[in-house]
Order: structure tokens, then sequence, then C-alpha cells
């Protein structure tokens, strides 16, 4: 019920930053028609809302096919983008859609622009450009995201695998350390 001055930033302090992207949605809206391709965008939208609830996360903003999500706590966030892998494989019901994730964390300014908040620094950036290293089903974890002992407990305990660290040039920000992450889940590789 209450907004920022326009133009008015404040900190918000540490966030934690989940971008999650719809694979292939070109192919999406040429195999499928605009319409119904445009249904399933929806379908994955409404889904998304479901999953930062459930997490205690938020929705920034949509950007074409993409979700920006924000969280207090780092496991919600993780927590969060595995649900994605895991309801988005391809195979979810009536939306055939996959989906890739980018995590990060780190300091982050809201700012009101044209009636909305926004999020944004250097920790929104790289997760959004970090998007573009993990494949389907796949989750890119920034380096200042993975040195959470939740995170490392979580991952650990739950047997995941992921890759040895990666390195990607990300224009503005330079060389960032980053791991793959594929979730497993039942009864699937």
């Amino acid at each position: 019920r209450e907004a920022l001055a326009a133009g008015l930033s404040i900190d918000v302090g540490v966030q934690n930053i989940l971008f999650v992207d719809i694979v292939k949605s070109t192919e999406l809206y040429g195999r499928e028609g605009n319409s119904r391709a445009f249904s399933l965008v929806r379908e994955f939208f409404e889904k998304s809302h479901t999953i930062a609830l459930s997490h205690r996360g938020a929705i920034v903003k949509t950007i074409g096919d993409a979700v920006l999500l924000a969280f207090r706590e780092p496991l919600d966030a993780l927590r969060g983008a595995i649900e994605f892998m895991s309801l988005f494989d391809g195979k979810y019901g009536e939306v055939p859609i996959r989906t890739r994730a980018s995590v990060n964390r780190g300091p982050c300014l809201a700012v009101n622009l044209n009636s909305a908040i926004d999020y944004f620094g250097q920790p929104v950036n790289v997760a959004a450009k970090l998007q573009a290293y993990a494949d389907a089903g796949g989750i890119a974890v920034a380096e200042d995201f993975m040195r959470e002992p939740s995170v490392t407990g979580y991952l650990a305990g739950k047997g995941f695998n992921f890759d040895r660290e990666k390195t990607a040039y990300v224009r503005g920000a330079g060389s960032v350390t980053y791991w793959l992450i594929k979730p497993r889940f039942r009864g699937r590789s």
C-alpha cells in the first residue's frame, strides 16, 4: 500500500537473487503457436508466484519469459530454484517447458520506477548474466551464494553432484566464479 517517491532508492541489504528462464521459448512459440505458447508462459508465471510464496520469496519482475525473484534467506532461494527445475522439466502435465536458473547474493537497491519497486545492483546483474551458463534443468550458482554455510550444508546433505568451479566473464563484473548444479529427481537421472 505504500510506495517510495519516484527516483528514490533505498538499500534493502543483502538479498538472495534468483533468475529463472524458460529454455528455448522461441521454439516453443514456433511449435505451439502464439496463443498456446503464451498460455504456457502464463502458467509458468502463475506457478512462479506459488513457488515464491512457498519459499518466503517475492517476484520482483518478469522479463520476457524469465522471472526475477528475491529471498531473504539463501536456502529459501536454493529450494525455490530446485522446485522450478523439478516442476518445469518438460514433463509437467500440460506445461511442456523446461527452465534454467541462476542464483547470487549480495547488497541490492530497491528503486521505485513507474510505480513498481525494482531491484538493482551487481548481485542482480551477475545473476542475470550467469543464467546463460546453465542448461535446461541446471542452476548456475555464484560464488558469493555458494559460500553460504546453509547452502553448502544443504547440497552436501542431499548428495547433489555439481561440476567443479568454473569461471565466466561477465561484462561489467569481470571474471565470476560459479558452479553448475543439476538436481536429480526420483525416477530420473
